[in-house]
C-alpha cells in the first residue's frame, strides 16, 4: 500500500482551501457551540469526504484528539468496498485519529434503491456517536449535491423544508446535529483542490451508472440543465436552498407565536389558526405527524386533502398506517396509538337491571322501568340524545338479559323509521361517527343476537316505544371522562 504524510497533505490541502472558504453557518456554529462534544467525520473515501477530513484537521487542530473517523462499508462493490475500508482506515491511522468502522449484515444481493444502503450507514453513524457521546457528525455534501436535492425535491413536490435541504446545520429535536462545512465549494474546486496537492481519493464506480435516481441526475440532468441556462444553476440551486432554509425557519417561528406547546403529544389544538394562512394549518399537521412517528404514513396528497378540511375546521378520522388512528374534531386533532394486540373486548351477558363497564370506561347502564305519559311524548316527539340514551318496547317483560359487544363488520339492523336493514358502518358514516370512535362504541342486543341500539344510531324498529307502551328498557350509555 501506497505510504502518504496525511498530514502534510492536510496542511496543502487546508492552504488551498482556507478556513474561510467553509460554510460561514457551519463556522459560526461551530464557534458558538462545537467545542463541547467529540467530532464524529463521516468519510467514504470518496473526493468530498476526504477533502472534509483533511480540512477539518487541518483548520482545527485544537480538536484533533476528539476528532473520529466513521467509515461504513455496504459491502455492494466486492473488493472495492474493501479497499475504500483500507484506504480509510490508513488516513484514520496517518492522522492520528480515532476510526470506527462498521458493515452491512444485510444481503447485498436484496438491496432495492439507496434508500436500504442510506438508513444502515445513518444507522451505524447513530449507534457508535452514542458509544463515543457525540452530538455533532459531519458530512461531506457539497454544491453539486445542493442542486441534486433541488430537482429531486421539486418532482417529489416538496415545501420550503425540504428545498431547504440539506442545511449545512441541521439540528435534530434529540439534539443531535448534522454539519456540512463543503455545502458552498463545488465540486470541481474539491477536485481541483485535491490535485493541486497531490492528494488520491477513491473513486465509486457505481457513481456513473444509472442505477440511484442522484445518479442519474448528476450524470444527465445536471448537464443538461447548466447548459440550457445562462446563469450558473449550481449557484441558482444554493440560493433556492438558502431563500427556502429562510422562509422555513420564518414558518416555524410564525406557528410557534400563534400556537401554543401541547402537552401531550397525541393533542393539538389547532383553533388558534383558525382564519390563518394554509400553510400555518400544513406545517401543524405535518410537525404533528413528525411528531408521533406518522409522516411516512401519508402521502403528499393525503396530507392536501387533510390539510384543505382543517383549514376549513371540519371533523375528519382516518387510519394512520398500522400504528393507530387521528382524529379532527371540534378543533382538536388527536392521535390514537393502535395497540400491538387488539384489548379485550368480550361479549357480555348482562341482566337487564345491571350496569356494564366497558373495557375504554364507558359505562352502560341498563334498567327496566315503566314510562310516565310525559316520558313516553317526550321519546315520541324525538327528545331522546340517541349518542346517550335509548328507550326499547319491554313487551312482556320476558327481554331479561341483554348482549353486549363489539361492532363486527357486515353487522346490521332496522333503525327506527327506516323502510329495510342498514349496515351499521353506513350509519357511522352518514352520523359522521369517527373511525375509532367506532370501533370502542358497545353494540347492545337481545339474547338472541338481534341488534337493539348502538349510542349515537336510532333504537331498533322492531322494539320501538308506541303510544300503547307501558314497560320499557331504558339504557344511558356515559362516555368515558376523557373522552
Amino acid at each position: 500500500m501506497k505510504k502518504r504524510d496525511w498530514s502534510a497533505l492536510a496542511q496543502a490541502l487546508g492552504q488551498a482551501l482556507p478556513q474561510k472558504r467553509l460554510h460561514p453557518a457551519v463556522l459560526e456554529w461551530l464557534n458558538q457551540m462545537g467545542a463541547s462534544t467529540p467530532w464524529a467525520l463521516a468519510c467514504s473515501g470518496g473526493a468530498d469526504s476526504l477533502c472534509m477530513v483533511l480540512l477539518l484537521f487541518a483548520h482545527f487542530s485544537e480538536k484533533r484528539k476528539n476528532m473520529h473517523i466513521f467509515h461504513f462499508n455496504h459491502l455492494l462493490r466486492g473488493v472495492e468496498s474493501d479497499d475504500d475500508e483500507t484506504f480509510v482506515r490508513g488516513l484514520a491511522n496517518g492522522l492520528g485519529l480515532n476510526y470506527h468502522c462498521g458493515r452491512w449484515s444485510h444481503s447485498p444481493q436484496n438491496v432495492s434503491g439507496a434508500g436500504p444502503a442510506r438508513e444502515a450507514r445513518f444507522q451505524f453513524f447513530g449507534d457508535t456517536m452514542a458509544k463515543i457521546g457525540s452530538e455533532i457528525l459531519f458530512l461531506g455534501h457539497q454544491l453539486e449535491d445542493v442542486a441534486e436535492s433541488v430537482l429531486l425535491r421539486v418532482g417529489r413536490g416538496s415545501g420550503a423544508g425540504g428545498l431547504a435541504a440539506p442545511r449545512p446545520v441541521h439540528t435534530f429535536r434529540t439534539g443531535k446535529v448534522h454539519l456540512r462545512p463543503l455545502l458552498n465549494v463545488g465540486k470541481m474546486e474539491i477536485i481541483a483542490a485535491l490535485a493541486k496537492t497531490g492528494i488520491e481519493w477513491r473513486e465509486d464506480a457505481s457513481n456513473r451508472r444509472g442505477k440511484y435516481t442522484r445518479n442519474r441526475l448528476r450524470r444527465d440532468v445536471l448537464p443538461v440543465w447548466q447548459e440550457a441556462l445562462p446563469q450558473d444553476v449550481l449557484e441558482g440551486a444554493a440560493r433556492v436552498r438558502a431563500l427556502a432554509e429562510e422562509d422555513d425557519v420564518a414558518l416555524d417561528q410564525w406557528l410557534e407565536s400563534v400556537l401554543p406547546p401541547e402537552k401531550k403529544k397525541e393533542e393539538l389544538d389547532l383553533r388558534p389558526l383558525l382564519g390563518k394562512a394554509p400553510a400555518l394549518w400544513r406545517r401543524a399537521f405535518h410537525k404533528f405527524l413528525i411528531i408521533n412517528s406518522l409522516e411516512s404514513t401519508f402521502s403528499g396528497k393525503e396530507i392536501d386533502r387533510w390539510v384543505a378540511d382543517l383549514a376549513l375546521n371540519r371533523d375528519k378520522s382516518s387510519s394512520a398506517g398500522k400504528t393507530g388512528f387521528i382524529e379532527f374534531r371540534e378543533g382538536r386533532l388527536l392521535f390514537y396509538n393502535r395497540p400491538e394486540t387488539e384489548p379485550g373486548w368480550p361479549m357480555v351477558r348482562t341482566p337487564v337491571g345491571a350496569m356494564v363497564y366497558w373495557p375504554d370506561s364507558a359505562v352502560l347502564m341498563t334498567e327496566a322501568l315503566s314510562i310516565s305519559l310525559p316520558q313516553r311524548n317526550d321519546i315520541l316527539s324525538g327528545k331522546i340524545d340517541e349518542r346517550h340514551q335509548a328507550y326499547l318496547e319491554a313487551g312482556d317483560g320476558k327481554m331479561t338479559t341483554l348482549q353486549v359487544r363489539r361492532w363486527k363488520t357486515g353487522d346490521r339492523y332496522r333503525p327506527l323509521g327506516a323502510p329495510g336493514t342498514r349496515k351499521l358502518q353506513d350509519l357511522f358514516t352518514d352520523r359522521k361517527i369517527l373511525a375509532l370512535e367506532r370501533k370502542n362504541l358497545p353494540v347492545v342486543c337481545n339474547d338472541q343476537g338481534d341488534i337493539l341500539w348502538v349510542p349515537g344510531l336510532p333504537p331498533a324498529d322492531a322494539f320501538k316505544i308506541s303510544g300503547n307502551t307501558v314497560l320499557s328498557i331504558r339504557l344511558t350509555y356515559t362516555k368515558p371522562s376523557s373522552a
